[in-house]
């Protein structure tokens, strides 16, 4: 499977994690933890395709890839404060829309503008071998 397409079912599952989440007060523990998961799995999958953009492309691309895992790492920020928090807090809910945005925000520029860089960079046979090792790490990671 290519790299990008592994990515995009990635994004398709957190936006769908996100429509599921009701925020009201049902179950919130356990889809925040579903949804910081997911996040954390696909954030070290993603910082594969972006390290080798850096390694393989223009400074254009290289900045790209920065202002991604720029965003990534905001995204993480926020998921180590929210579990510190208990669901039922006040600040929970808003943190937790903070976060759709921002994930939502990072989704439409990976997809926009990193695709189309890597598209541009690299071969396909490079995207599609390098969609075989993320898919490989996604599996360890979940496993363990």
């Amino acid at each position: 499977m290519k790299a990008t397409l592994l990515l995009q079912r990635d994004h398709e599952e957190l936006l769908s994690l996100f429509a599921r989440y009701k925020g009201d007060g049902q179950d919130e523990a356990a889809q925040f933890v579903r949804i910081r998961q997911e996040i954390e799995v696909h954030s070290r999958v993603e910082d594969q395709l972006l390290s080798e953009l850096q390694s393989n492309a223009s400074p254009a691309a290289t900045e790209l890839a920065n202002r991604a895992a720029t965003q990534l790492h905001a995204v993480g920020v926020l998921l180590e404060e929210m579990k510190q928090l208990p669901p039922d807090s006040p600040q929970f809910a808003p943190k937790m829309h903070l976060l759709m945005g921002e994930v939502d925000e990072h989704i439409r520029f990976v997809e926009n503008q990193i695709f189309e860089e890597v598209r541009q960079t690299l071969s396909q046979y490079r995207i599609e071998e390098l969609g075989l090792e993320m898919e490989q790490h996604r599996l360890f990671m979940k496993a363990a």
